[in-house]
């Protein structure tokens, strides 16, 4: 989760969703009563005399007063319409919030424990490294919770050998820590780059090679703007077919893990539970055992099933768990 702006006076809070795991906090974060506003679609009213038609439907912000809150696969905050266009059709509105929405909340007061979820939940890991290069300059930049942020420009001492030029990049992409690196920029610079990489850093896993019209910090926000938001949801695939491959090598060797309901049931409540892992598509049967694990000091993680290991996952159960010690199962 990534918080865009507080305003602690006020108690309004701007976030963006970043994962599915965020949907879980929000769930137990936004309560009835709260002011929530977003952007969002509905249908327009025209009045023509004493007569009401439905219009176009049209984008625009709303505010509503929260009444119900559900979280399944999406999170779906219901309310009364308590500020927005004069034209609109209905009274009520339901916001559907996914990972990539950005909204506000607004609480008359918020307790200690909603603010710790909050942190808990944020994302403080820079999303991507940037370099956008050409035959006479390399600009390098993080993707950051609050935008773009340079970090330097490169140029090379001499153009006909690159090596040097190089491996000066190298060095200072192997100086950072991120999940995802994207190399983009005009002619064949980034390509020649990726292969010195593949030759000479373990970086490669971690590149994604990209077109760009041009260096400096244009550049950069031109490959941003194409490639940003799949990037994100690459990584959270990565991130999570890890979680299940180690699942299932544990269940293969004997580890500290086990699944099936009534199996986890049993260790969340020895208080046994290291990391829940939840499939989205069983949120709602066991939303119980989250919160239990959760007062237990264990870790919740929704597994999604948009790829293969989150399917394969799906299929044994869509329950599981590392644990803290072993369990007897008697």
């Amino acid at each position: 989760m990534e918080i865009l702006y507080i305003d602690k006076k006020s108690g309004e809070y701007k976030l963006k969703i970043t994962n599915s795991d965020d949907l879980w906090h929000l769930s137990h974060m936004i309560e009835e009563g709260d002011l929530l506003t977003k952007k969002d679609t509905r249908t327009t009213t025209i009045k023509s005399g004493q007569d009401i038609k439905k219009g176009e439907k049209e984008t625009m912000v709303l505010t509503i007063q929260v009444e119900k809150i559900k979280f399944e696969k999406e999170l779906r905050v219901s309310g009364e319409i308590v500020e927005g266009p004069d034209n609109i059709s209905f009274a009520h509105h339901t916001f559907r919030l996914e990972p990539g929405d950005s909204f506000t909340v607004k609480k008359t007061e918020w307790k200690k424990y909603q603010v710790e979820r909050l942190e808990k939940a944020k994302q403080k890991k820079p999303l991507l490294l940037v370099c956008v290069l050409d035959r006479d300059q390399a600009d390098i930049a993080s993707v950051t919770e609050s935008g773009i942020e340079p970090l330097m420009t490169l140029y090379p001492e001499e153009q006909e050998d690159r090596n040097p030029f190089y491996k000066e990049i190298t060095e200072v992409l192997e100086s950072k820590d991120f999940e995802r690196i994207i190399i983009a920029g005009p002619g064949f610079e980034k390509e020649n780059l990726y292969k010195y990489l593949k030759e000479h850093s373990k970086l490669a896993g971690k590149i994604v090679v990209e077109q760009a019209s041009h260096t400096g910090s244009s550049g950069i926000e031109e490959v941003l703007k194409r490639t940003e938001n799949k990037i994100i949801t690459d990584t959270r695939v990565s991130k999570e077919s890890k979680y299940i491959d180690e699942f299932l090598k544990r269940i293969k060797t004997d580890g500290l893990v086990t699944y099936g309901q009534k199996e986890v049931e049993k260790a969340i409540e020895a208080g046994a539970v290291d990391t829940l892992l939840i499939s989205v598509d069983k949120i709602r049967s066991f939303e119980e055992l989250m919160n239990k694990t959760e007062e237990m000091k264990g870790k919740v993680v929704i597994i999604n099933s948009d790829h293969s290991m989150g399917e394969q996952f799906q299929k044994i159960g869509g329950i599981g768990a590392f644990l803290r010690y072993k369990m007897e199962y008697k």
